[in-house]
This record gives structure tokens, C-alpha cells and sequence, in this order.
């Protein structure tokens, strides 16, 4: 629950597609925070790293799930988008396509 306005708070749901609706929500708001304090010096995009899941070995910094994710601000600014091929998508074992 929000503390000042008693809505609740968005949920990080789906581990496998990834459904970060708080992760977003803080970014965003952190991001609105920023445009106060410095109006005259935008984002464009934010990336972060994200280790999921267990340790790919003992002691490792690498897991079963590191991810990186990139956020695009101003979607003009996108010149183009890596997607994964069919084979790599059947490879990885989703099932559905990840790109609808």
C-alpha cells in the first residue's frame, strides 16, 4: 500500500515473460523526480543488469536468468529492435511468441 495514496502498489508478476509492473513504477518515478531537479538535461534511455534466478555455479556472479534491459524514454529515438529468431525462441523453450 502507497503510504500517501493508499493505493496499492503495482506487483512484479510472471517470472517467465517478466511482468515488472513495480520495477516500471519506480522507474518512472525516479525519472519524474529527476526532470524536477533537472529539467534542461533528459534521459533518453535507462538500461540495467538483472541477476535472476540461482547461481549458473558456486560462487558465480552469473545466474540461470541475467538479463540486461533497456528502456527507451522517447520512442523516436528507437532506430532499431533485436529480436530473437524462431529457432532460438524454440531452443530456450518458449513457447509462444514473445514478440505479439
Amino acid at each position: 500500500m502507497h503510504t500517501i495514496s493508499r493505493k496499492p502498489l503495482p506487483e512484479n508478476t510472471g517470472a517467465e515473460r517478466g511482468h515488472r509492473k513495480l520495477d516500471c513504477a519506480v522507474i518512472n518515478y525516479l525519472h519524474r523526480a529527476r526532470e524536477r531537479i533537472a529539467p534542461d538535461v533528459p534521459y533518453q534511455t535507462v538500461r540495467a543488469l538483472f541477476a535472476e534466478s540461482a547461481a549458473v555455479y558456486d560462487g558465480a556472479g552469473f545466474h540461470d536468468r541475467t538479463h540486461i534491459q533497456l528502456c527507451v524514454i522517447d520512442q523516436l529515438q528507437i532506430q532499431g529492435v533485436f529480436r530473437l529468431p524462431k529457432w532460438q525462441q524454440t531452443l530456450l523453450g518458449i513457447e509462444q511468441d514473445i514478440y505479439r
